[in-house]
C-alpha cells in the first residue's frame, strides 16, 4: 500500500512539474545584443568610402576611414563605460580633439580642438539637463569660442535637446551674433523607425549628443528644418525635409541606408555590414 501511495506522489508530482513547465512562457534569447558594426560602405557620387571598426570587445577603439584620397582615422579613448575623448587624424596627422566629461551618466560638457597648421581654434559645449514633463527630458546647451591667447570666450550657439526616452525628437538651436538685425534660428523635428540603430551595441556610443545618429537606439528615419533664411536680401522662414530610406536584416538592423536632399534627390547610399 505504501509503494502505490508513494508511486501515486511521483507521478502526481512529474504531471504538476510538466504543467508548470508548459504553462510557463518562454523567453526567446536575443541573439542581436552582441552584434557589432564592422564596416560601412558610403557611395556619393563617383566617391566611395569605406569605414572600418575596430573593438576592445564592446568597446569601440576606432574608425579607419579610406575614400581613395585620404586615409583617416577616428581614436576613441574610454573612462570605465564612457567615452571620454575621440581624436581624429588625417594622413596621420591630427587634426581634431574632442574631450567630454560627464555627471550621473550624463553628458555635461565637450571641450574641442581643432588643428590647421601652426592654429589651433577651441571651444566649449555644456550642457543642462531637466526634465520637461514625464514623457519629455531636454538638454540646454551652450557653445563658446576660447581665444587660445588670453582665455576669453564668446557665445556664439545655444539651445535646446529634446528627448523622448532615449530617442532625440527635436532640437532648437540658436546662432550669435546678431546678423543683418537678426539672430539665426533653426527648429529639427526627427522621426524615427523604431528598428534596431547600427551602433546599438556599442559600449558609450549613445552618450553622446553631439552624435544624433548615434546617440538614438532607433534609426532616425527622417528630419524636418524649419530654419529662418535669407534669400535675395529677404528674411523668411524655409520648412524643408530630409528623406532617409533603410533596408533591414532578419534581427533588423539596416543593411542599406539611402539618404535624399531637401529636393528629394539622392545624396548618398550607405551599406553595413556586422560581425
Amino acid at each position: 500500500m505504501k509503494k502505490i501511495i508513494l508511486l501515486l506522489s511521483v507521478l502526481i508530482l512529474a504531471l504538476t512539474s510538466c504543467s508548470k513547465n508548459e504553462d510557463e512562457p518562454v523567453v526567446p534569447i536575443d541573439q542581436s545584443v552582441n552584434i557589432l558594426l564592422k564596416r560601412t560602405v558610403t557611395t556619393r557620387g563617383s566617391v566611395v568610402t569605406t569605414d572600418v571598426y575596430s573593438y576592445n570587445e564592446r568597446k569601440i577603439d576606432k574608425i579607419v576611414s579610406n575614400d581613395g584620397i585620404i586615409n583617416s582615422e577616428t581614436r576613441f579613448t574610454y573612462t570605465g563605460d564612457l567615452i571620454t575623448k575621440i581624436e581624429v587624424y588625417s594622413n596621420t596627422v591630427l587634426k581634431s580633439k574632442k574631450e567630454y566629461s560627464y555627471q550621473n551618466d550624463k553628458m555635461t560638457q565637450i571641450i574641442t580642438y581643432d588643428y590647421n597648421g601652426t592654429q589651433t581654434t577651441k571651444k566649449r559645449m555644456n550642457y543642462v539637463h531637466d526634465v520637461v514633463n514625464v514623457n519629455q527630458e531636454r538638454a540646454h546647451y551652450e557653445i563658446h569660442s576660447i581665444n587660445m591667447s588670453n582665455s576669453q570666450e564668446t557665445l556664439y550657439t545655444d539651445g535646446d535637446i529634446y528627448f523622448s526616452g532615449r530617442e532625440i525628437t527635436s532640437q532648437l538651436n540658436t546662432d550669435y551674433p546678431v546678423v543683418s538685425g537678426r539672430l539665426i534660428d533653426s527648429w529639427s523635428e526627427y522621426s524615427h523607425d523604431f528598428k534596431k540603430n547600427p551602433t546599438i551595441n556599442i559600449i558609450g556610443y549613445n552618450k553622446l549628443l553631439d552624435n544624433v545618429d548615434g546617440t538614438s537606439t532607433a534609426n532616425i528615419a527622417n528630419k524636418k528644418l524649419t530654419a529662418d533664411a535669407y534669400v535675395n536680401g529677404v528674411w523668411g522662414t524655409e520648412i524643408t525635409n530630409y528623406k532617409r530610406t533603410y533596408k533591414y536584416n532578419d534581427l533588423l538592423f539596416p543593411y542599406e541606408r539611402k539618404i535624399f536632399t531637401k529636393n528629394v534627390t539622392l545624396d548618398n547610399t550607405t551599406q553595413y555590414f556586422y560581425e
